[in-house]
């Protein structure tokens, strides 16, 4: 049995002027491209991997506009970008999205799909003195090594949640596939906060396969102790559209690269 769905990172809408090598605005025309692409497709859903928009909440309006064209089902994993709206509206960020959950997962086959919500603990995410912003602050503060505000991590009750995840899926024989916005290895500067207690707890459990995340544009992609580590690259940081296809089957994930997306088979 074979599960094939779409894969789009950090498409970052909005409607402000290039920067960086950015081109905000036309993050519109490609993720229709993409959308098209994958409407063509006999696809069992597309996974949208965080920074939707890149600020404002009026972001959001044009940027779903043109996700409702697509005619699958999808998933979002919420980025940091995602919370850069006003105060106010911070709280209505997963409901404009049509997410019930922060953090969720579900079963096709022998695999499982699990979605994580790395700003379980952030400086994004929650109100300037919260007491979750404080906690949040604190924790970063004491980290002690080079890793951004503007990251975040995954907080206990989460982290508790991911492993009774594992656990499930290793009594059930499944595959885990893991998805969050920040990455566990590429430049430092970009990692979770918490990414080596993270990585513990993956090498772990033998059933998790593959962690695939956005946020560093640039994409990269390590191999450890059997288990893959797959950052796609930022549309908005490419002048072609870039997305990918991914197909998997009984021991493999064969990701089919559009735009400056690279094709791979990762071997499980």
């Amino acid at each position: 049995m074979s599960v094939r769905f779409g894969i789009i990172s950090d498409p970052q809408y909005s409607d402000i002027d290039d920067m960086k090598g950015r081109e905000y605005r036309k993050s519109l025309e490609k993720m229709a491209e993409a959308i098209e692409t994958f409407n063509s497709e006999d696809l069992d859903f597309v996974i949208q991997l965080g920074d939707f928009i890149d600020h404002e909440y009026e972001s959001f309006s044009p940027a779903l506009d043109v996700w409702s064209k697509l005619k699958h089902k999808s998933y979002h994993v919420l980025g940091n970008h995602d919370f850069c709206v006003r105060t106010p509206l911070k709280e209505k960020v997963l409901d404009t999205l049509g997410m019930d959950e922060a953090y969720y997962s579900f079963c096709s086959g022998a695999y499982r799909f699990v979605f994580l919500n790395g700003n379980g603990l952030s400086l994004n995410a929650y109100d300037a003195g919260s007491e979750m912003y404080e906690f949040s602050e604190k924790y970063w503060e004491g980290l002690g090594r080079e890793t951004e505000w503007w990251n975040g991590a995954i907080d206990e009750k989460q982290f508790q949640w991911f492993e009774n995840e594992l656990q499930e899926a290793s009594k059930e024989g499944q595959s885990v596939l893991c998805f969050c916005h920040y990455p566990l290895f590429s430049d430092g500067r970009y990692v979770l906060w918490n990414n080596i207690e993270i990585l513990k707890l993956i090498e772990s459990y033998p059933c998790a396969k593959l962690w695939m995340n956005g946020h560093y544009h640039l994409g990269s992609y390590t191999e450890k102790n059997d288990r893959h580590f797959l950052t796609i690259k930022g549309m908005v940081q490419f002048k072609d559209a870039t997305y990918a296809v991914g197909e998997l089957s009984d021991n493999s994930l064969k990701i089919c690269g559009y735009g400056a997306e690279e094709s791979r088979i990762l071997k499980f």
